[in-house]
């Protein structure tokens, strides 16, 4: 609701209960959902956007999901014990009994294939489109120069190597996103020395983070395993350079030339990047210019358009056997006009 480019769709909602405790990701897809689709919905087809979709033959339409990543299997250091379960378990159940699977980029295609051997011909990579987030009113508040750094704390993020980096470094750091452990954060932040240098914002309001994009000096990335980055996409729109750690894969992917690459993937490395960035305004103008270019790429009308024909070729295409490897033939749009207005079915959680 509100979402760019989506406003005018015809869309109808249907609320189900929420099972609550850890057994609600496992309850919802494969419980819940299969009978609502039955006996209230009559969905043609059900596109589970998270990697927690039905493992079981209940469904009575067909499935598709979106795998974003494999850090619980890449990087189980950053995960719960329940969600590498889940990846270990029931994520080749899913797989199986998927007609498509959709990532965002080759590299998670291609692990994605090494991984579950059997499953390559219905992977389709489908970038997503970048929100554009609301332009700031008035004038940014003076302040100290600052980096900032959004997303998660989690150990994939690459944390320490960023506080490291800035032990350093002339400018202060913000960080906006989930805290998972405060305390902790904060010791570390303590041992390094960086006490008053560091904030830590939490979650943001789109409107702060866009302030927050056209005030900082630049946009820092040090992430070890990603599935895509929104994040450094968004700054990128909003004018905002950015600086990356080449250790993610699919980071360099979506990410391309549009960015400055550390030279490397430690701190010392980091810190060369940022000075680099810092201490040259034709480097900024660059990167300001290049990432403005290079996030247009990802726009919502193409990612819906190969959504929509992905869609039209699951409903219309045979049924897949179990580890079926031919590549699935996506069908064009129906040219005739319909009848009807087709509407979308959106399957919420209350």
């Amino acid at each position: 609701e509100g979402s760019e480019g989506f406003s005018d769709l015809p869309c109808e909602r249907y609320h189900l209960p929420r099972p609550m405790g850890r057994l609600g990701k496992f309850i919802l897809p494969n419980l819940l959902l299969p009978r609502a689709l039955s006996d209230r919905i009559g969905a043609e087809l059900l596109h589970v956007v998270t990697p927690y979709g039905c493992a079981f033959p209940t469904l009575p339409v067909p499935q598709v999901v979106t795998i974003h990543d494999l850090s619980p299997l890449t990087f189980p250091q950053g995960s719960s014990w329940m969600q590498r379960a889940h990846f270990h378990r029931l994520l080749p159940l899913i797989l199986r009994r998927s007609r498509a699977i959709v990532t965002h980029t080759t590299r998670v295609a291609e692990a994605l294939s090494r991984r579950f051997p059997g499953i390559g011909g219905r992977v389709h990579v489908i970038p997503p489109g970048i929100p554009s987030l609301p332009i700031p009113a008035g004038a940014v508040p003076a302040g100290r120069p600052f980096a900032l750094h959004v997303g998660t704390t989690e150990p994939r993020k690459g944390l320490e190597i960023l506080l490291d980096a800035f032990r350093e470094f002339p400018l202060d750091l913000y960080l906006v996103g989930e805290i998972l452990d405060r305390a902790e954060l904060e010791r570390e932040i303590e041992r390094r020395g960086l006490g008053g240098r560091v904030r830590l914002l939490g979650f943001l309001p789109d409107a702060q983070l866009a302030r927050l994009y056209r005030a900082a000096t630049f946009l820092v990335v040090a992430s070890r395993c990603e599935g895509f980055g929104f994040p450094p996409l968004e700054a990128m729109r909003a004018g905002l350079p950015v600086v990356a750690s080449p250790a993610s894969a699919a980071l360099r992917e979506v990410l391309g030339p549009a960015v400055l690459w550390a030279p490397g993937s430690d701190a010392a490395a980091l810190q060369e990047g940022m000075r680099r960035m810092l201490q040259s305004r034709e480097t900024r103008e660059h990167f300001i210019a290049a990432g403005k270019a290079w996030a247009d790429r990802y726009g919502w009308e193409r990612f819906c358009d190969r959504i929509e024909r992905l869609y039209h070729a699951v409903v219309s295409g045979p049924p897949r056997g179990q580890g079926s490897s031919a590549p699935m033939r996506l069908s064009q749009r129906p040219d005739a006009p319909q009848k009807e207005t087709p509407r979308k079915r959106e399957i919420g959680t209350a």
